[in-house]
């Protein structure tokens, strides 16, 4: 009689594998079903291309790859991302209940994916610790507004875009305004209301003109070009300095001149997208190429300039925009 007792609390207390290698934390984490659903493969394998994608933008290898997917490729994964977490929401809806343990780490990989994919991090270019030697002065005359400018997305949102990731905007203002004297700030402006549209551009830089796009028209267009009419000047091997945001037909050389500092270039227009600035302005930014869609941007520095009776350089000064929309950036001018 004990003995079977004693059996029958024996056979009691047996467990099996599974239960035995069960955790409360196990349970948790994935639960007894750790059946994978095909969405589920399907957001663990986006992840693990967005990760393949930053870990090939870390390396700077530079040229077309590492330029579209930073530009799109990157972009497209959100969009699928977007996809596979509608494909994921049909899914949990037809196989209750929706909330399954084995269903956190696909819903965590799809949620990595559409967060980091797009994270605004400055174009990671290869040269980004070898800036140029090329001896840039400011080629315009009278006070500027350094519109952007520098390190940071607050000071510069041109530090996401290859081409101009150590671009400058420089608009043209004087007394507080960047209009011309009479016209009203309430009123809508044309391009000529404006004190820089039609300011003359002088070489920065001794060099070879490599590229000239002159044939955009001037004026509030909602499709301009990023870059609008332009002039690249070949200033060192693999280096050219680029002049954007040009008058309509401005431009004074032609493809393969030798330009000095201070020959005459072109005009200030208004053929550049209205972003990141609506007004006319004067963008330059050094690069590796001549073709806006292979270029990647090259640190660079101005020789001199003047803010109010103090003279700075060599250097870049930092742009941005105050909370408030109040300009950042200084008012600089040619040094002497």
């Amino acid at each position: 009689m004990s003995r079977g007792k004693k059996k029958g609390r024996a056979k009691g207390k047996v467990s099996t594998p599974e239960e035995k290698s069960t955790t409360p934390l196990d349970g948790l984490l994935f639960g007894k079903d750790r059946t994978i659903e095909p969405w589920g493969f399907a957001a663990f394998g986006l992840f693990g291309l967005t990760l393949l994608v930053w870990g090939i933008l870390a390396m700077r290898p530079g040229g077309a790859t590492p330029i579209w997917l930073y530009s799109q490729g990157r972009f497209v994964l959100v969009l699928v991302g977007l996809l596979v977490g509608a494909w994921a929401f049909i899914a949990v809806l037809r196989n209750k209940p929706v909330i399954q343990s084995k269903r956190l780490w696909p819903v965590v990989a799809l949620a990595g994916t559409i967060g980091l994919a797009p994270f605004p991090v400055p174009y990671p270019a290869p040269r980004e610790r070898a800036p140029s030697h090329a001896q840039v002065q400011l080629p315009v005359q009278g006070t500027w507004r350094v519109r952007w400018a520098g390190e940071g997305v607050e000071h510069n949102p041109l530090v996401l875009e290859p081409a101009r990731r150590f671009g400058v905007v420089l608009v043209r203002e004087e007394e507080g305004t960047t209009l011309l004297p009479g016209i009203d700030p309430e009123q809508s402006a044309s391009a000529g209301d404006y004190l820089g549209f039609g300011a003359q551009v002088q070489s920065p830089t001794d060099g070879l003109i490599a590229a000239v796009l002159e044939s955009l028209a001037d004026g509030p267009q909602g499709r301009a070009p990023l870059l609008g009419n332009y002039v690249v000047i070949e200033v060192a091997s693999g280096e050219f300095l680029w002049l954007s945001g040009l008058k309509q037909d401005s431009v004074l050389p032609k493809v393969g001149d030798p330009v000095a500092v201070g020959s005459p270039l072109a005009q200030v227009g208004a053929s550049a997208a209205r972003r990141p600035t609506g007004e006319p302005h004067l963008g330059m930014f050094m690069a590796s190429s001549a073709d806006p869609a292979l270029a990647e941007g090259i640190p660079w520095h101005l020789q001199a300039w003047k803010e109010g009776i103090q003279e700075r350089g060599p250097g870049m000064p930092q742009g941005g925009v105050n909370w408030d929309g109040s300009p950042r950036g200084p008012l600089i001018q040619p040094a002497d």
